[in-house]
């Protein structure tokens, strides 16, 4: 199975950003739970949209399924988010994450996992090959410190349209010794 990524520019939108929220915290956005990380994961879900001006409060509460009231008290408060390092972590790693647009960044994770089983086959291939290549290059150069004036000599007097008949003198030649 091969998975293609795309690497044209996309301009994310709102719910990759939520699947990078949730991906990166762990939890539902939707959740409606008031668990400190839920609220924490709403209010960076919340900051980042509204400061890079793509969505309404209003819109951005719609999405969340909550009040507009409840966005701006999430804006008003993203100064708690600063405090706390751990939040602030993913907050930044949402933030990078959103702001890359690397199509692997809005990729479910499972794609993901497939992608890098299958790039991992792909090296231990290219792993094997390269081994096998260099091996045929030691051989070679070991020949060709053997016969090198062999090789020097044919490739200097046998023109192309003459190496079936030399090879079947140089047989004959060979089988006679």
């Amino acid at each position: 199975m091969e998975i293609q990524i795309h690497t044209k520019k996309i301009k994310p939108t709102s719910e990759e950003l939520k699947k990078i929220v949730e991906g990166l915290c762990g939890v539902k956005l939707k959740d409606p739970s008031r668990k400190r990380e839920i609220v924490e994961a709403r209010i960076i879900y919340s900051h980042i949209l509204h400061n890079m001006g793509r969505m309404t409060v209003s819109r951005i509460g719609r999405s969340l399924n909550k009040n507009h009231a409840t966005i701006l008290h999430y804006l008003k408060n993203f100064h708690y988010i600063e405090q706390n390092d751990l939040a602030l972590i993913k907050y930044n790693h949402c933030l990078n994450a959103f702001t890359q647009h690397h199509p692997v960044n809005f990729m479910e994770f499972d794609k993901v996992k497939k992608l890098t089983f299958s790039l991992e086959k792909q090296i231990n291939v290219l792993t094997l090959t390269n081994n096998r290549l260099k091996k045929e290059k030691e051989n070679y150069e070991k020949r060709n410190e053997e016969f090198g004036e062999l090789y020097s000599l044919i490739e200097n007097r046998v023109r192309p349209h003459q190496v079936k008949q030399v090879t079947k003198k140089l047989n004959a030649y060979l089988n006679g010794l």
